[in-house]
């Protein structure tokens, strides 16, 4: 008898059948499959689902707004007024009043403009300076030194916090 195994099917169907060393297993089990096709399938149904997402939202960035307008007309009426018009007649007008004109103020020269000069607003400091112990910079009188002044030296700031020969 043959071992068991995988062997073309007895009954002439296309495929393979097992044999499990004393019959042929009802209901026959499937032979391995090729994983290989699932994965590459589902690989490609998933970007093509992605990309199906992305263009769901996509669509006219440009928006409609609709405006409406509403209208209402009031109508009130009031009682009727009574208006006395009185007229007042001169024989002669008044003459007319002469106001003396004042005198033109005379008009300004012009100069040009001159745009205020450029003043830097750090005061300028020497951009190189080495001082070979906080001893040196003390004798130079640049004690304490701070972070961005000339002779600032990570070495010279032992508690690393920015100030240096302290």
């Amino acid at each position: 008898m043959p071992a068991p195994g995988w062997y073309p099917d007895p009954a002439g169907r296309a495929g393979r059948a097992y044999w499990d060393g004393q019959a042929w297993t009802s209901p026959l089990p499937q032979p391995p499959t090729d994983r290989r096709k699932f994965i590459i399938g589902g690989i490609a149904g998933l970007v093509l689902l992605l990309i199906l997402l992305g263009n769901c939202g996509g669509g006219d960035d440009r928006s409609t707004s609709t405006t409406s307008t509403v209208t209402q007309t009031v109508t009130s009426t009031a009682p009727p007024s009574t208006v006395t018009v009185t007229e007042t007649v001169s024989a002669e007008p008044p003459p007319p009043a002469v106001i003396p004109a004042e005198p033109e103020p005379p008009l300004a020269t012009t100069t040009p403009y001159a745009p205020p000069p450029i003043v830097p607003l750090v005061p300028q400091t020497p951009t190189s300076a080495y001082y070979a112990n906080c001893a040196a910079a003390r004798a130079a009188g640049a004690a304490p030194l701070y972070v961005g002044e000339p002779g600032y030296r990570s070495g010279l700031d032992r508690d690393g916090d920015g100030v240096a020969c302290e």
